[in-house]
């Protein structure tokens, strides 16, 4: 697949002529982007479906049912309250299984509004905010990459809607698009050295998906960036003191004790811990077959406190290598993907913003000029992410681990290039600097 260059635009860019294969491909990721944006604007997926004796679900079920027990002040964590908002919501079908909503109860606070409409109403209000916004928020950081062609941009917006992440994110009405939000903007404001904007960003993401904002989190203390957690703290406090305020102090042991039960009790189900794409679903279930259990879940906690110490590493190593930061902010992207607690195909949507801060480009053939095989890996990965989805996706009527299974892959290969990638820069910064000195 090489591609072909001409003389230099008047931007200075070198223009992009795709051969045969490369327009091929690209025509295929348009024309899914656009089968998937089609079916985002004109359709709305069966969020209850029953079935002889059993129920299925959309995610944005629980998203809404931990809207209404926000709304009226519920014992949010307990079995039986959960249950019956369940019913209620999902009448005339009936569960005596809940629906696990494993999420802070500083969610379930700000998401409250949300039961104010229907669920219908709330899902279509939920999609038509969340979706632009993370596309739109995404663009802030893409077009600040200066190396970027308008071709490039275009195409690299394309590829964030035509793959499986995204395509499950809009079907189950996930947190996805806002997670890719605020992670971009993060990204974008921390590299820039707007310190404010970085610490909202971290904040808010702290109080709905801490996993993330902890590996987040790193390089701001690693860097010494006190600006950015002097607007990253007060925000989160003001929201879990509100939270508090309103259900009570006991909800935060509650929430910690929700953890450990949602996983293995069968009172609970929606998590589907088998169908993750971390280490913990590659470990404990593909290799070793191993039914969830305490045992299963300590390995997730090992498994973060790994991932932790090795975006930590990556950091401090870092630290005095400015032209490696985007580098390594992506690296640590996809490390708190691979070694995170709870990973969902839908969360790698977050990798858009990995493939934003390192590609060069679009062209295969720009990846190929350089000669580091970490480095190639890594891209080609993020380039035929497209392609690898679509496949997979539409394969996965023959079974969900079809769908699964290179999601997964790809975080382990994305995980290991990029840390290879990183470790050899040191070494060659090293060596330039010994050579300048001498």
């Amino acid at each position: 697949m090489q591609s072909e260059t001409t003389n230099q635009p008047p931007d200075g860019k070198t223009e992009f002529r795709p051969s045969k294969v490369q327009f091929a491909y690209f025509s295929m990721v348009l024309a899914w982007a656009a089968n998937v944006l089609f079916f985002f604007a004109t359709t709305n997926p069966d969020l209850v479906m029953p079935g002889k004796g059993s129920i299925q679900l959309a995610d944005f079920v629980g998203y809404y049912e931990a809207a209404k027990l926000g709304a009226a002040g519920a014992n949010l964590y307990d079995f039986n309250t959960q249950l019956a908002a369940l019913n209620q919501i999902i009448a005339p079908a009936h569960s005596d299984i809940a629906w696990a909503i494993p999420y802070p109860p500083t969610f379930y606070f700000l998401a409250a509004p949300l039961s104010m409409l229907s669920l219908t109403d709330a899902y279509v209000f939920w999609k038509f905010i969340s979706v632009p916004i993370g596309l739109l928020v995404t663009s802030v950081l893409l077009f600040a990459q200066e190396r970027f062609s308008k071709i490039d941009r275009a195409a690299i917006l394309v590829a964030i809607i035509s793959n499986t992440p995204a395509l499950l994110a809009i079907r189950a009405g996930q947190f996805s698009f806002v997670a890719l939000a605020l992670v971009s903007l993060y990204c974008w404001s921390f590299l820039q050295k707007r310190s404010i904007l970085a610490g909202l960003c971290l904040g808010l993401l702290g109080v709905v998906k801490p996993h993330y904002a902890i590996f987040l989190a790193i390089p701001v203390f690693t860097m010494r960036r006190w600006k950015v957690l002097a607007s990253a703290v007060p925000l989160a406090a003001i929201v879990v003191s509100a939270t508090v305020m309103r259900f009570g102090v006991h909800i935060l042991p509650d929430y910690v004790h929700y953890l450990s039960e949602v996983y293995t009790s069968a009172n609970y189900t929606g998590i589907s811990p088998a169908d993750q794409v971390n280490l913990r679903a590659l470990v404990m279930y593909d290799l070793l077959h191993l039914p969830t259990s305490n045992v299963v879940v300590a390995f997730g906690t090992i498994s973060l406190l790994l991932g932790l110490a090795a975006s930590l590493w990556l950091w401090i190593k870092s630290s005095n290598k400015p032209e490696l930061f985007g580098w390594v902010m992506a690296v640590t992207l996809v490390l708190s993907l691979f070694f995170g607690p709870h990973v969902h195909i839908h969360d790698c949507l977050m990798l858009a913003v990995a493939a934003i801060l390192t590609i060069p480009s679009v062209s295969p053939s720009v990846v190929f000029k350089e000669k580091d095989m970490a480095y190639r890996i890594w891209c080609m990965t993020l380039l035929l992410y497209p392609l690898v989805s679509f496949i997979s996706f539409n394969l996965s009527i023959f079974g969900s681990a079809i769908r699964t299974y290179p999601v997964l892959a790809q975080n382990l290969i994305l995980a290991v290039s990029g840390t290879i990638y990183v470790v050899r820069q040191w070494k060659r910064s090293n060596i330039a600097e010994a050579s300048e000195a001498s």
